[in-house]
């Protein structure tokens, strides 16, 4: 039979133990906390960048139909051209005429030309800096992304040392 000091010894182990669950469980649901706020901030930025990734996309696609409509005119300004000089071969009489409206057309294409050469420059320097801000948002990402696992790490070595702490006594 046990003796009350047995007894009491047992009680007061049994509270121990307990009050080493509590401490336990506060620091667990204190590391659940701070692991609920950086999720919370994760999805925010998640939810920012996508947004941001969204305008970029509608700004590319802007571009490219603006690239589009580029080549369209030169090709009309090119079908134009042919038209010319094919006049100009019917209509030897009105040659003067028909040399300075080709001047005047070659000059227009080399304008165009030019004009589309610094937008595609203009064009390629954007993408570059597009490209440039995207992997700095994403080493970003990566690196919030990496803390967070090395934080969820943590919060699983001490549920470990708190559970074999348990089966330890």
């Amino acid at each position: 039979m046990t003796t009350l000091v047995q007894l009491e010894a047992r009680v007061a182990a049994l509270e121990a133990n307990r009050a080493e669950d509590h401490a336990t469980s506060g620091a667990v649901q204190a590391l659940s906390a701070k692991v609920d706020a950086l999720s919370a901030k994760v999805d925010a930025n998640d939810e920012r960048y996508e947004a941001r990734f969204d305008s970029i996309e509608a700004t590319q696609t802007a571009l490219v139909e603006g690239q589009a409509s580029l080549v369209a005119g030169q090709i009309a300004l090119e079908g134009r051209q042919t038209r010319l000089e094919e006049g100009q071969i019917r209509l030897e009489a009105g040659q003067s005429s028909l040399e300075r409206k080709a001047e005047i057309q070659r000059k227009m294409t080399n304008a165009l030309g030019e004009r589309l050469a610094e937008f595609q420059i203009e064009t390629r320097n954007r993408f570059d800096q597009l490209e440039t801000r995207m992997d700095r948002y994403f080493d970003q990402a990566n690196g919030r992304f990496r803390s967070l696992e090395e934080g969820l790490a943590e919060l699983k070595d001490l549920v470990v040392l708190a559970l074999n702490g348990r089966a330890g006594q």
